[in-house]
């Protein structure tokens, strides 16, 4: 009968094994990221939260591209706003958002939509 610290090596080690065995062909399966994927990649930028906590505003911005402004309920209920824009300030009264437009670069004042 052999050491039984050998026999719990051997164990340790098959079982090493096996797990490699079943990792190593996923892994090889995933394709390396490349340039087209790093362009798909967005950022979150200049986040506005209103003062009654009810509306998120943020922007998506790609790496090429016109950022994306969005508007939407905190709670991820309800309606969202998507417009070309930056610079989301959602105003004291929580109901009105100024931006700054891709096309002509000027503020523009939007209500926030309104769900009883």
């Amino acid at each position: 009968m052999g050491h039984p610290h050998a026999r719990t090596s051997v164990v340790a080690l098959a079982t090493v094994a096996l797990c490699l065995a079943a990792v190593l062909p996923a892994l090889a399966q995933q394709r390396a990221l490349d340039r087209d994927d790093v362009l798909h990649w967005n950022t979150i930028e200049d986040s506005s939260l209103s003062p009654d906590g009810d509306w998120l505003a943020f922007v998506l911005a790609p790496m090429e591209g016109d950022p994306a402004l969005t508007l939407k309920a905190a709670t991820g209920d309800g309606p969202t706003l998507t417009v070309r824009g930056t610079g989301p300030t959602v105003r004291s009264d929580s109901r009105h958002l100024s931006i700054c437009t891709t096309r002509r670069c000027s503020t523009r004042t939007r209500f926030a939509p309104r769900c009883s």
